[in-house]
């Protein structure tokens, strides 16, 4: 009886302790300006990318920069790809979405095919997807993206 008593107050002294722990501090909130994904100085979240530019540094070494219209109803990408001389692309239809501040979903048409990106100005990354064919005969392939985006000054 004496063992079970000692048992049962050790316990409640147990519990007593792990509940007596400090509340957690609050959960982090994104702020409208937060450093940049080196870390070198604040930078600004857009609220929009109408008529911004952006630049997109693809995790296979190719970059691409958006020139989006003043409504973001059309972009004009221009892609240079370490293998392959600078191809410029005409203006396109595009479509942005506003996810939560400073994050977007972009999609615009390219030959062929659609590229869609979630760009997170918070955080600098982009994840994306490209569909496009070989040639008009060939299926359709989807490829995934990954890489960082900034806006260009």
């Amino acid at each position: 009886m004496r063992r079970t008593l000692i048992s049962v107050v050790l316990v409640a002294i147990a519990l007593a302790g792990a509940a007596c722990v400090a509340d957690p501090p609050p959960p982090q909130q994104a702020s409208p300006r937060s450093e940049t994904p080196a870390g070198l100085a604040p930078a600004a979240l857009p609220a929009d990318l109408n008529g911004k530019i952006v630049r997109i540094a693809y995790d296979t070494g190719a970059t691409e920069t958006l020139t989006f219209a003043p409504d973001a109803k059309s972009v004009t990408a221009v892609h240079t790809d370490n293998r392959i001389s600078a191809d410029s692309r005409p203006s396109a239809p595009a479509a942005v979405v506003a996810l939560e501040s400073g994050v977007f979903l972009v999609t615009w048409s390219v030959a062929g095919g659609v590229n869609s990106q979630v760009q997170d100005y918070r955080t600098g990354e982009m994840h994306g997807t490209w569909s496009h064919r070989a040639d008009p005969a060939a299926p359709l392939t989807i490829e995934t993206r990954s890489g960082s985006v900034r806006l260009v000054e």
